[in-house]
């Protein structure tokens, strides 16, 4: 029972102790403080900072140009991408368009009489005579390139390879 009284006199006069330490310290603080000197006054040279200004800001004006310069080269570069895409994008429709004419030829040129097909195709140039022998079934083909004089017909065998190697 007497120590449960004694227990908070002792935390009481613990209290005080630390209390009275801070104090000391706080107190050899502000002596510690009163004992250094001040630090000396800053000596500010307004020209001197302006002339730092000036030239921080011409930096910053010499980069602003140069991203200006490379955003446009950025929009020119983006710019020919996207005329270079919209060119393959024709050219793409365009030989789509052949082929699909390559095809519906072929199919007529197949229909004809071998001989009148033969001599048709001899007067086309002989790369789109080739393309269209391509298209048909090579039983149909050959018979048209046989009929067609040798030498023609060696030409367009030679534009033929060049198509399908």
């Amino acid at each position: 029972m007497q120590k449960a009284r004694i227990l908070p006199v002792l935390m009481v006069l613990f209290s005080i102790s630390v209390a009275a330490r801070a104090g000391e310290k706080v107190v050899q603080l502000d002596d510690l403080l009163s004992q250094t000197p001040p630090p000396p006054p800053v000596k500010l040279d307004v020209n001197q900072t302006f002339d730092e200004l000036d030239e921080w800001e011409r930096g910053l004006y010499e980069r602003e140009k140069e991203m200006e310069a490379q955003r446009l080269a950025a929009e020119r570069a983006a710019a020919e991408t996207a005329r270079k895409a919209e060119e393959l994008a024709e050219r793409e429709r365009q030989l789509e368009h052949q082929k699909v004419s390559i095809r519906k030829l072929s199919q007529l040129y197949s229909a004809m009489e071998t001989d009148r097909a033969a001599a048709t195709l001899a007067r086309l140039p002989q790369e789109r005579s080739a393309a269209i022998l391509l298209a048909m079934a090579p039983d149909r083909a050959g018979p048209i390139l046989g009929a067609m004089p040798i030498d023609l017909a060696q030409k367009i065998a030679d534009e033929m390879v060049k198509f399908d190697p």
